[in-house]
């Protein structure tokens, strides 16, 4: 996919989410150069794979079998529930 259709695909879903007034966190309206200032404050968000997910399931065929997804809330592998981890994920797409 070109990264033009990927942004469009992204821009829907946003416009989607704000009409049904499902709001999304401050980072799922980043843009690259957003990402690329952000410093430590944004670590938390990057392990876990937090934003936005775009795929084709190598078929380069979006429209039949693609599927875009945000990922709000992710659990890390060996994270300790009791500790304090996120043992857990929330998708929505």
């Amino acid at each position: 996919m070109k990264r033009s259709e990927i942004n469009r695909y992204i821009e829907e879903a946003k416009a989607f989410f704000a009409k049904h007034q499902f709001y999304l966190p401050p980072f799922a309206f980043w843009t690259a150069a957003d990402w690329a200032k952000r410093g430590r404050e944004a670590d938390e968000i990057r392990s876990s794979g937090l934003g936005w997910d775009v795929t084709t399931f190598g078929t380069s065929d979006f429209e039949k079998v693609g599927l875009l997804l945000v990922t709000l809330r992710n659990g890390k592998l060996g994270g300790d529930f009791l500790a304090g981890g996120v043992s857990h994920f929330k998708h929505i797409g």
